[in-house]
């Protein structure tokens, strides 16, 4: 899977640009759509959510963060660059982009702590929440995210050993919106988005304060 991906990333990237397709031995030339660049920054967050490998993070900020410039304008998402065509808003079939960016924002404001970051997804999200719920049964991941802002996430805590050693223990976790972060520490640490509020060395109890 890894080398799967490092594979798309180079055939399809260049610098801060995502291309949409590529034929053959032939350069890509057509830009990335929202999509191009939504989906790729979920894929570097799942892998960064798998080994730790601190490159997919940096990758998937990287990304992330040219997103808002080239597909938002006056407080409407676009499917392309020239900002001609808006986003489609309906899940009822696979993932609509503009769902799962909402999603990716949480999430790597959260891995990364950035409570600024975390204020500007959600203001996204409020943004949005009107047309959602009105049509909430073409919209069910973007109902997710909604739901997600309300429950809150939470980032569990440790050492890039004590996460990977653990890992099948970790899957187990029934709370759904749960991110994995590392600390420089032996302890596994708890976290809302605001404070940790259980830590331990034995992670079975940390696991009971989430899923309590």
């Amino acid at each position: 899977a890894e080398d799967s991906l490092a594979s798309l990333f180079l055939k399809l990237t260049n610098t801060s640009l995502v291309y949409h397709q590529k034929f053959d031995s032939r350069l890509p030339n057509k830009k990335g759509l929202l999509e191009d660049y939504v989906f790729l920054v979920d894929a570097f967050i799942h892998a960064y959510q798998s080994t730790f490998n601190k490159e997919y993070l940096d990758k998937a900020i990287a990304l992330n963060s040219t997103i808002l410039e080239k597909f938002y304008k006056n407080k409407k998402w676009y499917l392309t660059q020239n900002k001609t065509y808006e986003v489609v808003f309906n899940d009822r079939y696979y993932t609509a982009a503009i769902s799962r960016h909402l999603h990716n924002m949480l999430s790597l404001a959260n891995i990364t702590s950035n409570l600024a970051n975390l204020e500007q997804a959600k203001n996204y999200i409020k943004e949005l929440q009107n047309r959602f719920l009105t049509f909430s049964d073409s919209n069910p991941e973007a109902i997710r995210a909604l739901i997600r802002v309300q429950k809150g996430d939470i980032i569990l805590k440790s050492s890039k050993e004590n996460l990977l050693d653990n890992e099948k223990q970790i899957e187990q976790i029934i709370y759904p919106f749960l991110l994995q972060s590392i600390q420089d520490t032996n302890l596994f640490l708890a976290c809302d988005e605001k404070s940790c509020f259980s830590y331990n060395k034995d992670l079975n109890i940390v696991i009971q304060a989430i899923d309590k």
